[in-house]
């Protein structure tokens, strides 16, 4: 229902528009859209530097730790699920829509079909509402848009319920959950099912499939695996054989074998029963030993990542460059120069590069300096920075040295930049591994 005008304007004399802060007790007895209003003429008054001693940011967090505890107290609220990958559907910014009405939730449903968006709705009950808030942890969705009418506001599941702390358990005691890899795969294959398939589809498509590959890497998995005899080995006195484990198989309609394995519990026990088989857990390097030449599927029976050869080589590539960014960010080379990029000698891995870029160098008379340098940003872009000093055109200089390199680059990647003050900056006091001398030596 539209919050009167007379309403708004009482709403912002008792609650916003003055000095003192607003009382959490009459907060309480507001409705989740009054709430919303509050919060959005917070933002825009502090903007706007209506007073001078702004408190509104301070408000603002009183209103969302009032709405927040509104939104727990619900009966019912509604989720818009898509039914492509059997989890909540996900926004093109990351979050996840809730309705306070079953109204509310069937009009955005009509809106998406008319897109060509199939989405299902699923009430969030009371006795409910914690385990999804927990789910919601499990499958790395953290950012919440609740539909409350007139208004939508964006919550942060944290505030609803606060992450598990898994601080004094073991490492072997820590259940295993892939937040990051789940909403990966959910985004790549909501894309997969969308209509317009045009160039700008095809990028966003491959970003998304970018993203999830490189969660593949970083994840840790539960292969369903039993105790059988050893058929190879001869029974002893007792008449017993010795013991080995059995790897699950799974076959599928063209007579393909797939090894099986899991993101977490949840998704393991859809399709097996743990008193028959156990889940081993299991690192990405592992698995891949595991495997060996065998495909493996991720989540079989479910949102279903298939992982063949082709994509297997993508993945092997991504994950040579996370253990390559490991090391150097261990190796106490790399300062951070701004918000999550950092820069620094590389390990002794790029010695064989500098010799190659080296030797190509002395022969061009207009490079006069280099530096190479290892770059990591947006936590898992990690790149070579080669910063060259040099007179003629640039482009037929990076041409040529990326000629000269491309077979011995091998999974990671050269960016190139002239010496100018941006990059000489960047690299810091990091010394030129080449410099021609004075008789171009």
């Amino acid at each position: 229902m539209e919050i009167s005008k007379e309403r708004k304007e009482e709403l912002l004399e008792t609650h916003l528009l003055n000095y003192e802060m607003p009382d959490e007790q009459e907060l309480a007895k507001l409705t989740l859209e009054e709430l919303e209003f509050l919060i959005r003429s917070a933002e825009v008054h502090h903007k706007k530097k209506t007073f001078v001693a702004d408190n509104f940011l301070k408000k603002i967090e009183v209103f969302n730790k009032i709405l927040a505890d509104k939104i727990k107290g619900c009966k019912e609220l509604y989720c818009a699920w898509d039914k492509h990958t059997g989890y909540p559907r996900v926004m093109g910014d990351g979050s996840v829509l809730i309705f306070s009405t079953k109204e509310f939730a069937q009009k955005a449903i009509e809106h998406y079909k008319e897109q060509n968006v199939e989405l299902e709705l699923k009430g969030i009950r009371g006795d409910k509402q914690m385990f999804f808030w927990a789910n919601l942890h499990w499958w790395g969705m953290e950012d919440l848009i609740l539909d409350v009418g007139s208004y939508s506001c964006r919550l942060k599941r944290d505030d609803l319920l606060p992450p598990p702390d898994f601080s004094e358990l073991s490492k072997a005691q820590i259940p295993v959950v892939n937040p990051a890899l789940i909403l990966a795969m959910a985004r790549h294959r909501q894309i997969l099912f969308e209509e317009k398939k045009d160039e700008q589809w095809k990028r966003a498509e491959q970003f998304l499939c970018d993203r999830m590959l490189k969660e593949v890497v970083r994840g840790e998995f539960l292969c369903p695996v039993k105790v059988v005899e050893d058929p190879k080995e001869e029974k002893d006195a007792d008449g017993k054989k010795g013991t080995a484990l059995q790897f699950a198989l799974l076959q599928d309609s063209n007579g393909a074998q797939w090894m099986p394995v899991y993101t977490d519990w949840q998704s393991f026990q859809k399709i097996y029963n743990v008193k028959e088989w156990k889940g081993q857990k299991v690192s990405f390097d592992q698995l891949m030993k595991i495997a060996g030449e065998r495909d493996f599927v991720i989540n079989p029976g479910s949102m279903e990542l298939r992982v063949e050869e082709n994509r297997k080589k993508i993945i092997i590539g991504y994950f040579k460059r996370y253990k390559r960014q490991e090391a150097e960010m261990a190796s106490g080379n790399l300062v951070e120069k701004k918000t999550g990029v950092f820069v620094g000698e590389p390990i002794a891995e790029a010695d064989e590069l500098k010799q190659i870029l080296s030797e190509y160098m002395k022969k061009q008379k207009n490079i006069k300096k280099a530096y190479l340098v290892t770059k990591i940003e947006r936590k898992d872009d990690i790149s070579y920075l080669l910063v060259v000093e040099f007179k003629g055109e640039r482009k037929s200089v990076f041409e040529g040295i990326a000629e000269a390199v491309k077979p011995s680059l091998g999974y990671m990647r050269l960016d190139m930049h002239e010496a100018d003050e941006k990059a000489m900056e960047l690299i810091g006091e990091v010394a030129p591994f080449y410099k021609k001398t004075f008789l171009g030596l």
